[in-house]
C-alpha cells in the first residue's frame, strides 16, 4: 500500500509505540568496534560518507547492515546481528503476529525511516544538507 512519507509513516505514532524503527536506531546508529566507532548511512548519524542518490545510499546501508563485517570484541558481527527481539510485554503496542518477527520487522522499518530521510532531504536541499550535516559532524567530533 502507498502511505504518504511524512503524514502516514514518519508520524504514525504506532511504529513509534512499537518502536520498530527506534530500536534498531539504538543499536546501529553508532557502533563500538575494535578499531573504532562506525556509524549506520544514516541522516541521523554521523556518517559521513556521501549519499548521492537514494539508489547510492541504499547500497551503502544495504551493505553496512548486511554485507559488510564488524570486528566487535575480536568478533566479527553484521550490524543487523546486533539487532534484539522486542518483546510484547514491554510494549504492549506489538502485536502477537509482530512479535516473532520484530528483528525482520525492525531491518525494514530502519530502512524505510532512513529512506525517507533521505529523500526528503535530498528533495529539499539536494547539495546544501550534505554541507550543513558534514559541519555539524565535523563540530561534534570537537567535543
Amino acid at each position: 500500500a502507498k502511505r504518504k512519507v511524512i503524514s502516514e509513516f514518519l508520524l504514525d505514532t504506532q511504529i513509534g509505540k512499537k518502536r520498530l524503527a527506534s530500536m534498531p536506531d539504538r543499536v546501529t546508529n553508532q557502533i563500538e568496534t575494535d578499531v573504532g566507532v562506525v556509524f549506520r548511512p544514516s541522516v541521523v548519524s554521523c556518517y559521513e560518507g556521501g549519499f548521492g542518490t537514494l539508489g547510492d545510499w541504499w547500497g551503502n546501508w544495504f551493505n553496512f547492515m548486511f554485507r559488510d563485517r564488524l570486528k566487535m570484541k575480536g568478533e566479527e558481527v553484521l550490524p543487523a546481528e546486533l539487532l534484539v527481539p522486542i518483546q510484547r510485554a514491554k510494549y504492549p503496542a506489538l502485536t502477537e503476529e509482530e512479535e516473532p518477527i520484530s528483528i525482520p520487522l525492525q531491518a525494514v522499518y530502519q530502512a524505510a525511516f532512513d529512506a525517507a530521510l533521505v529523500h526528503i532531504v535530498n528533495q529539499a536541499a539536494p547539495r546544501e544538507w550534505a554541507q550543513a550535516k558534514q559541519r555539524i559532524v565535523e563540530a561534534r567530533k570537537g567535543r
